[in-house]
């Protein structure tokens, strides 16, 4: 079995604060997934598929500095400090994932997978190991436990050469329940 979807957006940000401040912000994107699904067996299934993100967007902004950590928080002035940009580009962030269900009887499933991301604002890639287990105690009652990688990207204004670090590294959390 195979499922795609693609979105396309559209969006728009044009702010002014007084007679100095402004924040403007257009992106156009495009999202989309495809899934393939494979049923082998009644005990085994395998999942794979792609993500994609992919943006072109456009930034101008003369903003106020925004405090350093421990740094008190200040009156939003034209008169202060302020961060000065212009700058076009693109962003993507392709993706595959791999996913298999292993029933060795009726009501108990595994499901190991991997996730496999790419971000081109920090230009890494990040591997997202993870493991679920599934066991349906009752007809009316599932067990789940699960323990994975995962990694998300800073934000913009984290990694972005005129506010940030270009140089980050996703943030990662290891997460059990």
């Amino acid at each position: 079995r195979q499922e795609t979807w693609v979105a396309l957006a559209l969006q728009e940000i044009d702010t002014q604060f007084g007679p100095r401040l402004f924040f403007d912000l257009g992106t156009r994107r495009i999202d989309g997934r495809s899934t393939l699904t494979w049923t082998t067996t009644p005990w085994l299934e395998a999942r794979a598929g792609l993500d994609l993100q992919h943006a072109r967007y456009e930034i101008a902004l003369d903003v106020p500095q925004v405090p350093k950590e421990g740094e008190p928080p200040t009156p939003i002035s034209s008169d202060g400090e302020t961060i000065s940009a212009r700058e076009t580009g693109y962003y993507s962030a392709p993706a595959a994932f791999a996913e298999l269900r292993l029933s060795p009887r009726d009501g108990l499933d595994f499901l190991p997978s991997l996730r496999v991301d790419w971000n081109s604002a920090i230009r890494r890639w990040s591997a997202d190991p993870r493991l679920q287990a599934r066991w349906r105690a009752t007809p009316r009652t599932v067990l789940k436990a699960a323990a994975g990688i995962y990694q998300q990207p800073p934000a913009p204004d984290e990694s972005g050469a005129f506010s940030g670090n270009p140089d980050l590294l996703p943030k990662r959390s290891t997460q059990v329940s």
